[in-house]
Parts: C-alpha cells; sequence; structure tokens
C-alpha cells in the first residue's frame, strides 16, 4: 500500500439533502485522516430507476469506469439488490451502510431500541395510555417494538395502529394527514400521544392535530425519529432520536480503510443514536433530564462542602455528555465556583459564552441543545440543601442555569440566522448561475459561462465528460473530456480525442493529494448525455445536484440546436443539388417559429426578474427582525397582520408564478418539436432513410405520460393503462416519443376543449402474427368524419392557431418506420382515438 493512494467509490442518493450532507461529510472526514481519494457517485436516479432498469445499468457501468480499490454503497439503494452488482464488482471490497445484505459487512443503526425509549417514556414519564403508531412505509422493526411494548403494558388496541398498506402510495407529508383522518374521523379513536416516524410526516400530523382545534403537547403528545432542521425549528421542537448520518458515513469509511489495509473486518458495525426530548412530548428541552446525578452521594452535600476530587468527578461527568473537553469543561467548573462565592454571574457567563463560539453550523445542534441540562443535572442537587437554610443560594443557581439557556438559544439562533443569510445568498447565485447556463445554446459558450460562473458557488474543480453519440445504447464505449476546471484555470484541451476508462484516474487526480469528487450522470430521462466531477470548497451536494440539472438541461439543448443546424444545412445542399423550389419558404417557417422561441425566451426571463420572490425575501427580513417578539408582532403590531395576510395570500402568487412559466415552457417545448417536424418532414420528400430497432414501447408511452403528467393531472384526467410490462415492434425511438407526443397532447386538448368532468385517457398496447399496435382513445370531442383522413395532410389544423405539420409528421414517421396512423370515432361515445401499426419483430 505504500506509495498508493487507494481511491473508494460511494454511492449515494440525494433524496433528503440535509441528511446526505451529513453523511458524505462523514466520509469525507474519515478520508481525509486515511489520505484516500472518495468518489461521490450521487445516485439522484432513485425514483426512476426503482422500475427502470436500463437507468440502474446506466448507473452501473458508470461506476465500472473507475478503478477502485473499495465501494461504499447505500443499503437502501435499489442496485445494491440487483444480483448482477455483487458479481459486477466482486473484486473489490464492499461495505454496506444502513440495512443488511447477506454476504456483505455493513455498518448499521438500531433505531428500534430508541423508539422503544420513546414509547416507554410517553408511558412513564408522561402517563400515556393510548398511544397511536404510524406505520413505517416498509416493513421494519419499529412496528414490531411498538406491539412489543404495548403487549407488556396491557395497552395494545388495533385501532391506534395505522398500517402501512392503509398508507400506501402516499407521499410523506400527505401520509401524516391521512393517518390523522384515520384516527380521528374514520375510527373516532381519540390517542392521547402519536409515534411518528418521519419529520416531514410529524409536522403535518401537528398542523391536523392543530386544525381539529388540538395542542400539542398540551392536549395530545407527538413525536418524531431521525432528527432535522423541521424538528428543530418547528412550534413545538419534536421530541425525536438523532439518527447518526455522520457517523454512518464516518465509520463506513473507517471499516473500509482497515477492510483493504487489514483484510478482517467485523460483519456488522453499530453506531450508537440517542433520543433527544423536547416540547412536543410535553418535556422542557432544557430541563427534559430531571435533577440528580446519579453518579455520586452527595449524602445531603452543598455545594461549597464539595472538595477537588468530587469537582473533578463531575467535572469528567459533564464532559463526557457535552461537545466540551474535560479541560474546557474544568475552566467552566473553576468560573462557576468562583461567580458562586462573588453571588455574580458575569465571570461564568462570559467564560460559557466564549466556549459556546464552538458552536459554528446548524448540524451541530443537537450536540449543544443539552448543555444546560447537563450542568444543572449534575450541579443542581448540591444546591438543594441550601432551600432549608439560605434559600438565595438555590434560587442563584437557578437563576444561573437560565441565564446560561439564554446564552445557549441565543447563540444557536445567531448561527442559524447566520447560515440562513448564507444559504440563501447561495441559492439565489446558484439560480442565477443556473439561468445563464441553460440561456447558452452553443458548446463553447456554456463552457465559457461555465468557467466564468464556478468561483461564485465555491466550486474548485470540474470536469465535464460527453459521450461521443448520446443517442446510442452503448454510451461509455466512447467519451471525451470537453471541459477541465482545477486550480482556479480552465485547462483547455483540442476536442475529438478519445477518452477511454484508464485515463479519468490520471485526469482527475493531477495533483499527489487527496481529492473529494461529487460526480453525476447528465441525463433528461433515458437520453444520457455524458457526466461530470465537482470538487467543493464546501461539502454541500446540492451544489453539486443542482449544476448537474443545469448542465443537463444546457446541453440537451445545445445538442437539439446543433442537430437543428445539422438539418438545415442539409436541407439546403439537397436543395440545391435537387432544385427545390420550396426550401425558401420552409426556412421562412423556421425562422419565424425560432422569433417565437425568442420572445418566449425573454418573457421568462421578465416573469423571473418580476416574480414575487423579491417580496418574500423582504417578508422574511421583517420576520427574522421579529422573531423574539413573534407572538406580540402578531397579535399588536399592525404589520404583523399584514405579513401574516401576505403569506396566506402569497400562495396564489406562486401559483400563478407557476402557471404561467409552464405554460411558457409548454409553447418552447411545442415551438422546438414544430422545428423539427418540419424539418423531418422535409428529410422525407428528400429521401433521407432511417434503420428500425427493436423498440419496447412500453418505457416510451411511460416517458410521454410523465413528460404530460401536469397537464393530465391539472386537468383532472384518468389514465387507463392496457398493457404488459414489455411490448417490441421495429421502430426508432426518437420517431416514436415524437409520435406518441404529439397524440397524447391533442387528446389532452380535446377534453380540455370540451370541458367535462369525466375525461378518460386510454392506452392500449395489442398485437397479433405480424403487427403490433398502440392506440390512444379520449373522451374529448371527437373528430368530424370527412375529416378523419385529412387530418394527416400537410398544413391542415383545427387549431386557432395550429400550422398543420404536427399529425403530418407523424403520418410521415409512420411511413418511414414501414407502419401506418389513422383516426377513428369512438363507437357509442363521445372523444377520438388514434390506432399506430408497426411491423413485429417476429415477422422481420
Amino acid at each position: 500500500m505504500v506509495g498508493k493512494r487507494l481511491t473508494i467509490g460511494f454511492i449515494d442518493e440525494d433524496s433528503y439533502y440535509e441528511h446526505h450532507d451529513l453523511m458524505a461529510k462523514g466520509v469525507f472526514a474519515s478520508a481525509f485522516n486515511h489520505d484516500l481519494n472518495i468518489i461521490r457517485i450521487g445516485h439522484f436516479l432513485k425514483h426512476f430507476t426503482a422500475s427502470n432498469e436500463y437507468q440502474e445499468k446506466m448507473l452501473m457501468d458508470f461506476v465500472r469506469q473507475f478503478k477502485l480499490d473499495g465501494l461504499i454503497v447505500l443499503g437502501w439503494s435499489r442496485v445494491i439488490y440487483n444480483p448482477e452488482f455483487a458479481k459486477m464488482f466482486e473484486a473489490i471490497p464492499i461495505i454496506n451502510v444502513g440495512i443488511g445484505r447477506e454476504g456483505m459487512p455493513g455498518v448499521f443503526f438500531q433505531g428500534e431500541r430508541h423508539v422503544e425509549e420513546i414509547i416507554r417514556h410517553l408511558i412513564n414519564v408522561h402517563k400515556k395510555r393510548r398511544i397511536a403508531f404510524i406505520a413505517p412505509n416498509r416493513m421494519d422493526y419499529y412496528s414490531s417494538v411498538y406491539n412489543k411494548v404495548m403487549d407488556e403494558c396491557d395497552m395494545f388496541d388495533p385501532v391506534l395502529y395505522v398500517s402501512q398498506d392503509e398508507l400506501a402510495g402516499l407521499s410523506v407529508a400527505e401520509r401524516g394527514r391521512r393517518a390523522v383522518e384515520i384516527l380521528f374521523d374514520e375510527r373516532k379513536a381519540r390517542p392521547d400521544a402519536i409515534v411518528s416516524l418521519y419529520s416531514e410526516e410529524t409536522f403535518e400530523v401537528i398542523k391536523a392535530l392543530n386544525a381539529r382545534g388540538m395542542r400539542v403537547p398540551e392536549d395530545i403528545a407527538v413525536t418524531s425519529f431521525g432528527d432535522s432542521e423541521i424538528s428543530k425549528f418547528s412550534t413545538p421542537a419534536f421530541t425525536t432520536v438523532y439518527f447518526p448520518w455522520k457517523e454512518l458515513g464516518y465509520y463506513a469509511c473507517e471499516i473500509m480503510y482497515r477492510y483493504i489495509t487489514h483484510g478482517n473486518v467485523p460483519f456488522m458495525t453499530y453506531v450508537n443514536g440517542r433520543v433527544i426530548y423536547r416540547n412536543s412530548c410535553g418535556c422542557v428541552a432544557h430541563s427534559a433530564v430531571s435533577p440528580g446525578t446519579g453518579h455520586i452521594d452527595s449524602a445531603g452535600l452543598n455545594f461549597e462542602e464539595l472538595d477537588d476530587e468530587k469537582l473533578d468527578i463531575i467535572t469528567k461527568f459533564i464532559a463526557k455528555d457535552t461537545p466540551f473537553t474535560a479541560a474546557e469543561t474544568g475552566e467552566l467548573i473553576s468560573a462557576f465556583r468562583k461567580s458562586f462565592h462573588s453571588r455574580e454571574y458575569s465571570q461564568f457567563l462570559v467564560d460559557f459564552e466564549q466556549k459556546l463560539r464552538k458552536i459554528i453550523y446548524y448540524d451541530e445542534y443537537s450536540r449543544f441543545e443539552q448543555i444546560t441540562a447537563v450542568f444543572k443535572r449534575n450541579l443542581m442537587p448540591y444546591f438543594l440543601p441550601y432551600a432549608q437554610c439560605d434559600l438565595n443560594k438555590t434560587l442563584w443557581a437557578d437563576n444561573m442555569f437560565h441565564q446560561m439557556q439564554v446564552l445557549l438559544q441565543n447563540r444557536i439562533t445567531n448561527v442559524l440566522a447566520h447560515e440562513d443569510v448564507e444559504k440563501n445568498r447561495e441559492k439565489f447565485i446558484l439560480g442565477e448561475v443556473g439561468k445563464i447556463l441553460i440561456t447558452n445554446f452553443s458548446l463553447e459558450s456554456l463552457l465559457d459561462s461555465l468557467e466564468t460562473n464556478l468561483p461564485r458557488i465555491g466550486v474548485k474543480g470540474c470536469w465535464l465528460y460527453m459521450f461521443k453519440d448520446p443517442v446510442e445504447y452503448k454510451p461509455f464505449s466512447e467519451y471525451q473530456l470537453v471541459f477541465e476546471y482545477s486550480g482556479g484555470r480552465r485547462i483547455r484541451h483540442q476536442h475529438g480525442a478519445k477518452s477511454c476508462t484508464c485515463e479519468l484516474e490520471s485526469i482527475l487526480f493531477r495533483e499527489d493529494r487527496p481529492y473529494f469528487l461529487l460526480s453525476h450522470m447528465l441525463h433528461i430521462s433515458d437520453e444520457f448525455i455524458g457526466f461530470a466531477f465537482f470538487e467543493l470548497d464546501q461539502d454541500d451536494i446540492r451544489i453539486a445536484h443542482m449544476l448537474s440539472t443545469n448542465l443537463s438541461i444546457a446541453l440537451k439543448g445545445i445538442l437539439l440546436f446543433e442537430k437543428l443546424d445539422r438539418n438545415y444545412r442539409k436541407l439546403m445542399d439537397q436543395a440545391h443539388k435537387k432544385g427545390m423550389a420550396d426550401t425558401t419558404g420552409i426556412l421562412h417557417n423556421i425562422a419565424n417559429i425560432m422569433n417565437s422561441v425568442t420572445v418566449t425566451i425573454n418573457t421568462m426571463e421578465e416573469m423571473l426578474k418580476n416574480s414575487c420572490l423579491n417580496d418574500i425575501r423582504k417578508a422574511n427580513g421583517i420576520l427574522e427582525e421579529k422573531i423574539d417578539d413573534l407572538e406580540d408582532f402578531i397579535r399588536n403590531d399592525p404589520k404583523g397582520k399584514l405579513l401574516l395576510r401576505f403569506y396566506a395570500l402569497s400562495s396564489d402568487a406562486f401559483t400563478q408564478f407557476r402557471d404561467r412559466f409552464k405554460a411558457n415552457v409548454e409553447r418552447l417545448l411545442e415551438r422546438t418539436s414544430l422545428i423539427e417536424g418540419i424539418i423531418n418532414t422535409q428529410q422525407t420528400f428528400t429521401g433521407i432513410k432511417s434503420n428500425l430497432e427493436r423498440v419496447d414501447l412500453i418505457p416510451v408511452i411511460e416517458n410521454v405520460l410523465l413528460l404530460n403528467q401536469n397537464s393530465i393531472q391539472e386537468h383532472g384526467i384518468k389514465v387507463v393503462r392496457r398493457y404488459g410490462r414489455s411490448v417490441k415492434a421495429l421502430a426508432q425511438r426518437a420517431k416514436l416519443f415524437h409520435i406518441l407526443t404529439n397524440v397524447v397532447k391533442n387528446a389532452i386538448e380535446s377534453m380540455q376543449a370540451r370541458n367535462g368532468t369525466d375525461n378518460v385517457l386510454t392506452v392500449e398496447v395489442y398485437s397479433d402474427r405480424d403487427y403490433v399496435y398502440i392506440r390512444i382513445s379520449d373522451t374529448g370531442t371527437g373528430i368530424e368524419e370527412d375529416k378523419l383522413e385529412s387530418i394527416f395532410g400537410y398544413g391542415f389544423t383545427t387549431k386557432h392557431q395550429g400550422h398543420g405539420f404536427g399529425l403530418h409528421s407523424c403520418a410521415n414517421y409512420m411511413n418511414e418506420m414501414k407502419g401506418r396512423i389513422w383516426a377513428e370515432n369512438v363507437p357509442g361515445g363521445t372523444g377520438a382515438c388514434f390506432v399506430m401499426q408497426f411491423r413485429s419483430p417476429a415477422s422481420s
């Protein structure tokens, strides 16, 4: 191992930025200690790969591009359950994080014992007897823990248990609202406590309870699981379980290093969490732990009677339970003793405030919020004897602990406010940079913009690779480095040279130092464009995620424009060769549509500039100023009432902004598709041919439905699917997508025009010996019988602002693919249906 720096891969997901940021920080902290290279592979395809084997294969192919010495994998990622995964990477050590996997060493957190602690706390401390439980969205030990404890206490009531099946298919927020409906509306249950396992779910539970006039915790206690920003800063703050995200990442990397260097590691390594008691269960955060040391026998001693030996013991216990070192705690105890003897507060409080400056980031909040409780628990018992003879000394100590808590809360609030300001500033800059990137329409322009803006968002290294031909099914067979930025400058390369697997590490790790890189695939749906690596000044995966998303959008647009440009040139060349007289007219149509595209982009820029975001920012500024006197400000200050009214009305403004922006995006997509339709129509006449391939129709159909999901939901359209998991036909994927997009879009518009309430879009796929058919039916206005054939004619349209290219290009595409398309009216009802006939692979 001497002289060789190890490189570890880390497959993670970006589902929850806050938690996954912490896990990445843990991995990076351990890697720094051992001088390791880390490549974090952000699996932001999570929701797609749950049902998309192609995208999962792309992820695994991406991992195979690296010469890794080990691989850390998040346990609940689907790839780890793929039987091909272990085979593909069997030559290197793999450490699993989070959930056990047979034959694979792992690092785990046993949260069930903390769930049990919370339930017993509700029973024993708060005397709760009717405790409801919202089961998690997948089977685990937490439900059995609840059943066990409630059975032991003879309190189990099935009415109070909300099962995962009753909440299947709902988002986390929807689960919380639905669980309250089930308990209170449908079952008429009256729980005195509710145990939830997700912060966002808990938040919605409390909102739903408040809407019913119930107060938390006065009328009903609520607890959560997994400490988060919502848990800490909601009102009331949640009693919850600290989930050791950072520690899981840290120990996973530690075990991996030992695995590689020594070869023997424990099969299961457990990381501890802890219960954090806050207001939502009825505890007061700073006094949740009852006074009484439990460490040494006070035997009626008062504080003045404690000798140095006993104070040293107390100091060690306080240091053990706080982020302070033994030396720092000793200094605080010494200052506390001096302040007590002089009967003043400043000497201790000044020293305490200086120690609190260790709190820099909000993710350290949970480590510090119990400091006052720890001091009070260990010191207050020695002030209780004074209550019999000198009550002022007892009151002095109690007041000291109160002022400690005030200082602690002020420090945490200031840190949070500072972080919030920084995050808002970074978010604004990220949004601005994103807008700059996606409005570039050439690769060189995009790369120049990237070079200029990377320093603004704290990116100190960036490597951008593009596949030679993104449409190919084996994109990793050839790719090239198109952009490299390192050490504060861009390194120029000659484009066109092939980059292969062996070159990646030599380019990424040019300097002799450890690298911590965040990598992402660049893609739009199933179309993969390339991949990128980012090295950041700070471990904020959000920056890399947003950059990769914006780069994907920008590169997709650039590729489309380059394709259009190539097609323009082909069209002009063929026009000159064949003497086509109508070329000028076609180019004129394209120019008109491009003008419309430009106008739409300018409109979107103006919308962003004049949106309600500036008003929200000002309102948040007022709210931040009044945060300490918020209740009085809202009740008694007219500005407070206006501020609440503003927030209440801002939802409509956001909705309007979203709808207008969405409409403009759809207009852009429509115009670019229209241009492609014009060019492809002309190509049909000029003899450009294309090869057919075996295409699985189902993923293409699903992608088209996903593309139109917003319109489908907006118009209350029910989608009926009548097809199997996989049906293949001879076609071209891009042309098939274009045809289906046109047909589905027309069906939605037809149902919108009818303005009915029973809107149904039916998609059927069936076959016979020689052909495969797609049949798309709607419940719209239908088609006049004498126009069923003419609707496919060039320039024919029934729309006020239509161009008549859509269905015509669909018919031409079907002809090119040796198939056909026709339209019918739905027999005995309203609406129309379009039928597409493709050749079956079996007939070729």
